[in-house]
């Protein structure tokens, strides 16, 4: 069984978990695991998604 993790942050604006999410089916992806977390302060985007085959 192969699993990949992303892990990235980068600066908070809509639709960053739709592009991601999209990506990860369009190249056949299962994700079996994901979190989401908004530093609103620093306004930075943590996010974090387990994939399986």
């Amino acid at each position: 069984m192969n699993k990949l993790i992303i892990l990235m942050n980068c600066p908070d604006k809509k639709g960053i978990i739709s592009d991601v999410t999209n990506f990860i089916h369009k190249n056949k992806g299962n994700i079996v695991y994901i979190d989401q977390y908004v530093d609103r302060v620093n306004l930075t985007f943590f996010y974090e998604a387990r994939m399986r085959d």
